[in-house]
């Protein structure tokens, strides 16, 4: 049995959690922690409505699971400073 994820390290405060390795960690952010700057989108990291900062670089939080972080990571749910993305993928719009 794997070992429950006790602690996030989350703009930058280490906040507690009692969560199984396995979950996203959308669903931790959002449902355990109540932080609801990332959305759920597509579900597969393909739209970036999830995105979040994982030590600086862009993960997209519905594919990552929570336990597979290493010890330190930065998870930025509120006020992440990304570049701007489209909400709707830019092949599907058309003029």
């Amino acid at each position: 049995m794997a070992t429950r994820v006790k602690e996030l390290k989350v703009n930058g405060a280490t906040r507690p959690v009692d969560a199984d390795p396995e979950r996203s960690l959308l669903s931790v952010l959002r449902d355990d922690l109540q932080l609801t700057g990332s959305k759920y989108g597509c579900g597969e990291g393909k739209c970036g409505a999830c995105t979040v900062l994982i030590d600086g670089l862009a993960a997209h939080s519905c594919t990552a699971r929570v336990g597979r972080g290493r010890q330190g990571d930065h998870h930025n749910a509120t006020g992440t400073r990304l570049r701007s993305m489209p909400l709707v993928p830019q092949g599907v719009v058309k003029s």
